[in-house]
C-alpha cells in the first residue's frame, strides 16, 4: 500500500509494516481505531484531526487510503491465517457523537461485528476506571517489528526491541484492566441505546 499527501514518513512506514504483523496490539484512547472505522467516521476524524474541509481532495485521498487498509486488514482477519488483534478502546469512545446518530450506530455495529471474531480481543476501559496509562495516548504495536504513534504533533514510530515490549505488555495490561467480551459488548449495546 502507498502513502498519500497529506502522510508522514512515519505512517508510510506503518503501511509497510503492518500488513505483515502476525499480531497487532492497539491503545486509542479519543477515537475507533483506524482498521476498524466506517468511511463515514474515518471522514470525520480525519477532517477533524487535519483540519481539512470536506471538499478538500487530499481529506479525500487520506479518507480512501484509511479505507483500502481498513478493507485489506479486514480481509486478513477473516483468512485463513488472521493475524491477532488486541484493541483497547476508552469508553468515550462509544460515547462521542462524531456521526449522527444512524450513522454512528453503524460505526458500533462494525465495532461490535469485529469483536466478534475469533482473532480479536476488544477491551473497552470504562469511564467509572477513572484515570488510567490509557490516557497517555494511541499507539500501535506492529508485532515484534515497531511501535506507531500518532498524535497531533506528527507521527512517529519506534523500532527498539524495548519500547516495542514496554508497549506491547502495556497494552496487554489496559486490556486485562478494560471490560471485554460480554462486558465490552454490553458498553457498546447502551451506546448504541443511548443514540
Amino acid at each position: 500500500m502507498v502513502a498519500h499527501e497529506g502522510t508522514s514518513e512515519a505512517f508510510a512506514r506503518l503501511l509497510e509494516l503492518e500488513p505483515a504483523a502476525a499480531g497487532l496490539w492497539q491503545n486509542q484512547p479519543m477515537f475507533v481505531p483506524g482498521l476498524l472505522q466506517t468511511e463515514d467516521y474515518a471522514a470525520a476524524v480525519i477532517a477533524a484531526v487535519t483540519g481539512r474541509a470536506p471538499a478538500d481532495p487530499v481529506l479525500a485521498g487520506l479518507v480512501e487510503l484509511r479505507m483500502r487498509r481498513a478493507t485489506a486488514f479486514a480481509e486478513r482477519l477473516r483468512g485463513d491465517d488472521p493475524p491477532g488483534l488486541t484493541v483497547v478502546i476508552d469508553e468515550s469512545v462509544l460515547l462521542r457523537r462524531v456521526l449522527p446518530a444512524e450513522a454512528m450506530a453503524r460505526q458500533l455495529a462494525l465495532l461490535r461485528e469485529a469483536a466478534g471474531l475469533p482473532s480479536v480481543r476488544l477491551g473497552v476501559m470504562p469511564l467509572a476506571a477513572g484515570a488510567t496509562g490509557a490516557l497517555a495516548g494511541g499507539f500501535e504495536v506492529l508485532g515484534d517489528a515497531a511501535v506507531f504513534f500518532e498524535s497531533a504533533e506528527g507521527d512517529r514510530i519506534a523500532t527498539g526491541p524495548e519500547v516495542v515490549r514496554g508497549c506491547r505488555d502495556r497494552a496487554e495490561a489496559l486490556f486485562a484492566a478494560a471490560a471485554s467480551g460480554s462486558g465490552a459488548s454490553a458498553l457498546i449495546e447502551r451506546a448504541v441505546h443511548r443514540g
